[in-house]
């Protein structure tokens, strides 16, 4: 399947923030589809620990809550 320009420009500015993220020592991840985000989200998560979080549209869109 080909990408779209939008999806090859948003994985392209993915890619650079992440970069920057490194550099700071921070991690970042990127996800095509909200399906791949949630599996990543949920592979990030100790089993047997718990995550709080003051709400988010985002994890909310991809079934994280």
């Amino acid at each position: 399947m080909d990408k779209t320009p939008v999806q090859m420009r948003n994985e392209l500015a993915a890619q650079h923030v992440i970069k920057n993220l490194n550099k700071r020592q921070l991690n970042g991840y990127y996800a095509e589809t909200a399906e791949e985000a949630l599996k990543l989200a949920l592979s990030l998560i100790p089993e047997g620990c718990s995550v709080g979080w003051g709400g988010s549209m985002t994890t909310e869109g991809i079934g994280l809550n």
